[in-house]
């Protein structure tokens, strides 16, 4: 049996979720202005149509990976979506993709990404997991504002000046940590189903 300290609790999620957003909003932003930079008028076409390619296929790609969640357990699904944005990110610095000839494979891995990355959805049914039906809607309410806000404050200063002072070989570096230590910490995390409960999920059997 697991320890009393190290059951799943709805407070793991934090740290899971901030690193999700973190390792999304400050990225975003920097992709937005070496678009600007490297396509000129052009870059509304290349970084939204790339957004809006990934946007598109995560409506289909989304639910059907929250629902392999219930079958196969919440943090191999975050593994997973974690995982991927730690290919991209190594990509980027062993490929230097950074670079304006190569920048075009940053716009389609973050495509990708965007569309098999749930994340947030996957995250959130973690944390519901872990407290009864009727805390659900505060317990999310908070870890969600506590992730998203710390994320949306933190994220685009810490990328912003880490390229300012590193340069983009620099920032390249920060996002392949950022997101290595996204998988750390899932890999820590405890599951927050066992096995029996996901199977009766599975089978309709269970809340």
């Amino acid at each position: 049996p697991q320890r009393r300290c190290w059951r799943p609790r709805p407070d793991f999620g934090i740290p899971v979720l901030f690193l999700a957003i973190f390792n999304l909003m400050g990225p975003i932003a920097i992709w937005q202005g070496l678009s600007a930079e490297f396509y000129g008028e052009n870059a509304t076409w290349y970084f939204n149509g790339a957004l809006g390619l990934g946007a598109s296929a995560h409506v289909m790609a989304g639910p059907l990976l929250a629902s392999m969640s219930d079958r196969f357990g919440r943090r191999a699904l975050m593994i997973f979506c974690a995982g991927m944005r730690l290919l991209l990110a190594t990509a980027l610095v062993v490929g230097r993709l950074y670079e304006q000839d190569r920048f075009m494979w940053v716009l389609g891995g973050t495509a990708v990404v965007q569309a098999f990355d749930a994340s947030v959805s996957v995250t959130q049914a973690f944390v519901t997991d872990t407290v009864p039906a009727r805390d659900r809607a505060a317990v999310l309410g908070r870890v969600a504002a506590v992730s998203f806000s710390l994320a949306g404050v933190l994220s685009p200063i810490a990328y912003a000046e880490v390229r300012t002072r590193f340069g983009l070989p620099g920032f390249a570096l920060f996002y392949m940590i950022c997101a290595m230590l996204h998988v750390v910490v899932i890999c820590i995390v405890p599951e927050s189903l066992s096995r029996e409960v996901r199977g009766q999920r599975t089978l309709g059997l269970a809340d």
